[in-house]
């Protein structure tokens, strides 16, 4: 009976050895096909007003549909050290329901299994306050 164990663990054994440079070469393929990629930058415009600030990103509502009760929003990343200011000296001063203009990059990249688009505030210009 022992024999027999020791059989079966010695073709495990056999077997894992095997196959374990097939799995690195799949590995080594993964990475390869992570890498190729390309991007595409655009700067677009947005004018809206702010739903909501955190530390990393900004809400802005861009379009209402007030008959259907449709709101259109885009989140934004920010980098309080990459951002401009415009008629304001930092992000605490903006508050939920100001008009902004915002500008901001929209880095897209295509992989073969499909896109992935990241959207990041680069200028953000305060034009009125929020109406209470």
């Amino acid at each position: 009976m022992k024999k027999r164990n020791m059989v079966k663990i010695a073709l495990i054994l056999l077997l894992w050895a095997v196959s374990l440079p097939s799995l690195n070469c799949y590995a080594q393929e993964n990475k390869e096909k992570a890498k190729e990629k390309s991007a595409v930058s655009v700067t677009k415009t947005i004018q809206g007003e702010i739903s909501g600030i955190a530390k990393d990103s900004i809400s802005i509502v861009y379009q209402r549909d007030v008959e259907k009760g449709i709101e259109y929003e885009i989140v934004l990343l920010l980098d309080e050290k990459n951002v401009q200011l415009v008629h304001k000296s930092n992000l605490k001063q903006f508050k939920a329901g100001d008009l902004v203009e915002v500008q901001y990059e929209e880095i897209t990249e295509e992989y073969k299994e499909g896109q992935k688009s990241k959207r990041s505030a680069k200028m953000i210009r305060f034009i009125k306050p929020a109406t209470k």
